[in-house]
């Protein structure tokens, strides 16, 4: 029997409620992000599809990028094809053999074939790389500390390291565990999974012993896994769900080009606000995973001066993440009249005052509104303020018979 199948209904019960309880957070923080993009202007158009996606694979799958870059001063890149890859490999078995297999108690059958076997080899090859990569990151990160990564020794960092680097491990004595029972990939026709194999040994104990233990490694693999999947929108774990998004989203034209501006028509120049950038490069740095690169190569940073791209996108992403749910709760707020609250008073200050202050604010010297609760709100609003005979408060109807009216 499986770990989850054995415990009968209450297996299935916390197997499905913790999973769909982190897939929640996970949908949730993601629903959150895409607003906050929806705060940035629109960009262009998208063309060239299937370009686009052929080199979005091949950064992404292959990851070119990262070998492109790889130097023998520089190996770090071979730590991010490594732990890159193991997500891929990885999130497959999740879906297949956890998701599937034993969230529905179909473990026994989709396991006992040849493609489970040879899937389990190459897990059983892939589990090492990813733990020197994620070993080698927390060495690099916290011993060797090269210039690029300085001031990024921080708790966020460590765990997401720490958390990669138990992944493979887990799952390896998860894997021994099932072996020393007598499990799938024992007796499917092929050699067991060396390391699987190997470690397999450790467990001599009686079969209610090694049961347990397996159990032990499956259900910490699988908590592992989705503490993970809960705070990926949270942190720099993010760069793995967004990447590709970015890299097939990246402009076409050569880089360092610049966007003309049309100085006759343009409102503004640069930016001055969160709001000023398009939805795409606020994506820009959801993506960024602050390894420093841009840093390395900008000449400014290079000449001495305190100007640092890797700081200035951090810097960003923070401001928008503080900022969003500000921005997307006024453009939602309503004048105050809402659900009879028209009739109720309020303690402190009241909506519509705090709404006639961001009207007052844009200059306007009238204000059209569609509600009639909006005006019974706004007009005593614009009176408690002062302002009546600078702001106009008119129902839209009554400005449009007075443009009609007026002579042309």
């Amino acid at each position: 029997m499986s770990p989850v199948s054995e415990l009968g209904a209450a297996g299935y019960a916390v197997f499905w409620g913790v999973t769909l309880l982190a897939g929640g957070i996970f949908c949730f923080r993601v629903y959150e992000l895409l607003r906050y993009l929806s705060l940035g202007k629109r960009g262009l158009g998208i063309g060239h599809v299937v370009k686009r996606t052929l080199t979005a694979t091949g950064h992404v799958v292959g990851q070119w990028c990262q070998f492109r870059n790889f130097s023998l001063k520089d190996r770090a890149t071979l730590g991010h094809v490594f732990m890159a890859w193991g997500f891929f490999l990885f999130a497959t078995y999740y879906l297949l053999f956890i998701i599937v297999g034993e969230g529905f108690g179909i473990s026994e059958v989709i396991e006992k074939n040849s493609f489970y076997a040879y899937y389990s080899w190459i897990m059983d090859i892939a589990a090492p790389f990813i733990i020197i990569g994620a070993a080698w990151g927390i060495i690099r990160r916290y011993v060797i500390k090269p210039q690029r990564l300085k001031g990024q020794q921080t708790f966020e960092a460590m765990l997401i390291l720490v958390t990669v680097l138990i992944h493979p491990i887990t799952h390896l004595f998860k894997i021994a565990t099932g072996i020393a029972l007598g499990n799938p990939p024992t007796g499917l026709g092929i050699a067991l999974p060396p390391i699987s194999a190997w470690l397999s040994q450790l467990f001599t104990g009686s079969a209610a012993s090694v049961a347990a233990w397996h159990v032990f490694f499956f259900w910490t693999h699988w908590g592992f896994v989705l503490f993970v999947m809960g705070i990926i929108g949270y942190t720099r774990y993010l760069h793995m769900v967004v990447a590709p998004f970015n890299v097939f989203l990246r402009s076409t034209d050569p880089k360092g080009a610049l966007s003309p501006i049309n100085l006759e028509s343009a409102e503004t120049f640069g930016v001055s606000k969160i709001t000023d950038f398009t939805w795409k490069q606020l994506l820009d740095l959801y993506a960024c995973v602050v390894c420093g690169r841009c840093q390395d190569a900008c000449p400014a940073y290079a000449s001495g001066k305190s100007l640092n791209p890797k700081d200035l996108i951090q810097e960003l992403k923070k401001h928008l993440l503080k900022v969003a749910p500000g921005l997307l709760k006024r453009d939602s707020f309503c004048c105050g009249g809402g659900g009879g609250r028209s009739w109720m008073e309020e303690p402190g200050t009241k909506i519509s005052h705090l709404r006639a202050d961001d009207v007052i604010k844009t200059g306007a010297d009238t204000l059209a509104l569609a509600c009639p609760f909006c005006m019974i709100m706004f007009e005593d609003a614009v009176k408690a303020k002062g302002v009546e005979e600078k702001l106009k408060v008119m129902d839209i109807a009554e400005v449009v018979a007075q443009v009609m009216e007026s002579p042309s």
